[in-house]
């Protein structure tokens, strides 16, 4: 996220402190980023001093989102990694589809 601050007025060269308001370290830069680990609302201040010793203040309170989770992939059925496994899986999936087309075949019989 990047910061701005208004600044009108005074002697010029002017200096920032910026919190955050997340306890990270403060900044000086006149427009700094920053970026918020968590999710939630937060209130950043600034203060600006200018060359004579003049200073003033501002806040500003914001949500910030929190990220979206990485994305997972999980397959619904997952093949075993073991190819005598496999076999012996392929085998049964057979034998149920002999099993019920020998069904099929009686019923259609009678």
């Amino acid at each position: 996220m990047t910061f701005h601050a208004n600044v009108t007025g005074g002697v010029p060269p002017y200096t920032y402190r910026w919190d955050f308001g997340d306890g990270s370290p403060t900044a000086t830069d006149a427009v700094p980023s920053h970026h918020y680990v968590n999710g939630g609302w937060y209130t950043a201040n600034v203060t600006v001093m200018d060359s004579a010793g003049a200073s003033a203040s501002g806040s500003s309170k914001f949500p910030v989102l929190q990220p979206p989770c990485a994305a997972r992939y999980q397959p619904l059925l997952q093949m075993p990694t073991d190819p005598r496994v496999a076999l012996v899986l392929l085998a049964g999936i057979l034998a149920a589809v002999v099993v019920l087309v020998a069904g099929v075949r009686r019923r259609t019989r009678r």
